[in-house]
This record gives structure tokens, sequence and C-alpha cells, in this order.
């Protein structure tokens, strides 16, 4: 359907070989949801985390809020992203109910 193929390895007797599966709607929503809901809960989480302590840190300087915020802001955006980028390497290891997703050298 999307013209692009994936690589699947099918244990026989004991030995892995790969079998070529086509990229399917229904594979890609199970990856691509399966990365967008972790990246989202924990990215939420950790940049949180990460923009209050950030807060914190700066008014216990005795900046104001109009650098407080911009500060805070960056870096729990910086952090979601850096979580984001953690969570798909997660999700490239995962083994799915039907396949699994395995990089090879061409």
């Amino acid at each position: 359907m999307f013209g692009y193929a994936a690589l699947l390895m099918v244990k026989i007797y004991g030995k892995y070989s790969m079998q070529e599966l086509d990229v399917t709607f229904s594979r890609t929503v199970q990856i691509f949801w399966s990365w967008a809901w972790r990246s989202t809960i924990y990215g939420l989480l950790v940049g949180a985390a990460i923009g209050f302590i950030a807060s914190l840190i700066t008014m216990v300087f005795g900046f104001d809020a109009q650098v407080t915020k911009p500060v805070a802001h960056y870096l729990s955006i910086t952090a979601g992203l850096f979580v984001s980028l953690l969570v798909l390497s997660k999700v490239l290891k995962m083994k799915f109910s039907s396949f699994r997703i395995a990089l090879v050298q061409q």
C-alpha cells in the first residue's frame, strides 16, 4: 500500500530467518500509536518536572517572571523532545503482536 517493506524475524527450528512484510496502514498505526502515547505521557511528566525545577532555580536567584517563564518553557520543551527520542528508541526495540522492527544493512 505504501510502497515500502519491513522485515520480520521468524524463528524456524531454533534459527531466525527474515521474512519481509509490507508496511500496511494497520502496522503503521500500531507503531505510531505506541510511540505517540508514550512520548506524550512521559514527555509531559518529564517536561513538567524540568519546568518546575527551572522555575524554582530562577526564582531562587531572584529573576522575575519575564525571565523565569521562558527559561522553564524552553527547558521543558527540550526535555520533552529528548524523551520523545528515547521513546522512539524503545519502540524500535519492541515486539508487536505479529511483528517486530529490525534494522538491517542494505
